[in-house]
């Protein structure tokens, strides 16, 4: 049964972070080596909130299960722990008839696999691989990336089309990024990274706020991206039609004046421009 799975998986995470902070604790004390365990701490514990919300809604009837299969199976790769279902296919050739016969999980399943209404929800005009739209709306729903992230890059993308650009040096980037590290202790952000962010509008306070919210953001050839356990998401492909505002719970939707004050700082723009970007009527 999917619960007992997602329980016996929670467990797992559990028991596997417990023998891991042994090790550190084994390295800090008595000098033993243990390899990079912070970073799999944070893995495992993110993947334990995800499993652990999943959990909860098998309480509520719904037993999908789009990702759930493969997330097990990276709790086990990370844990050194394999199963059967490891290797387990889904066929998805009757999967529309199966979405009409079970209401409860619908929209859910929509958002998983196709993530075309949540996508126009949030304003988010998408351009990623068919294969990736599954693992987008379930790091959206499950809040892997949360919608107050993505309000935050809907901003500065406007920002950048009104445009509006932030002007810094190298020296003064290398000064920012030291900072985050000493903020963010398990901070991965490169120079390369965090200067195509600042091209890309995205403040030092921005890029603070994602990395604290335990977002891993790298670049490569293809340019900067958002990496989750599921998969990884190019800025240059998050594009929105508009600002996300809504009913979604988010910083920039509570006081729009307050966050901008807070995290346009960088862009260095007067009152008028400010409410511009920030789509505040003119007083």
């Amino acid at each position: 049964m999917l619960r007992d799975r997602l329980r016996e998986t929670i467990i797992q995470i559990d028991e596997n972070v417990v023998k891991l902070s042994q090790k550190h604790y084994n390295k800090i004390t008595f000098g033993d080596p243990c390899g990079d365990v912070i970073d799999k701490v944070v893995n495992l514990k993110q993947l334990r909130n995800t499993l652990e919300r999943e959990y909860k809604r098998t309480l509520k009837g719904c037993e999908c299960a789009c990702n759930i299969d493969k997330l097990i199976s990276i709790v086990n790769r990370q844990t050194e722990k394999y199963k059967g279902s490891d290797y387990l296919k889904v066929d998805r050739s009757a999967e529309q008839d199966w979405v009409l016969k079970h209401p409860n999980c619908v929209a859910r399943e929509y958002y998983e696999r196709f993530c075309k209404n949540l996508c126009e929800q949030l304003n988010l005009d998408i351009s990623v691989e068919y294969s990736q739209l599954c693992e987008l709306g379930f790091d959206i729903t499950s809040e892997v990336i949360s919608c107050d992230i993505l309000a935050d890059i809907s901003v500065v993308q406007n920002a950048c089309n009104l445009g509006f650009t932030i002007e810094k040096s190298i020296e003064q980037c290398k000064i920012e990024l030291g900072l985050l590290y000493e903020s963010v202790p398990d901070c991965n952000l490169t120079l390369d990274a965090y200067r195509d962010l600042i091209d890309l509008g995205c403040t030092y306070d921005i890029c603070k706020k994602m990395l604290i919210s335990g977002l891993k953001i790298k670049t490569d050839d293809n340019g900067v991206f958002l990496e989750t356990n599921l998969g990884k998401y190019y800025f240059k492909d998050l594009t929105f039609t508009d600002i996300l505002s809504g009913d979604f719970e988010t910083e920039f939707n509570k006081d729009r004046k307050a966050w901008g004050e807070k995290y346009l700082k960088d862009f260095k723009l007067n009152t008028d421009n400010l409410y511009k970007v920030l789509g505040i009527p003119a007083i």
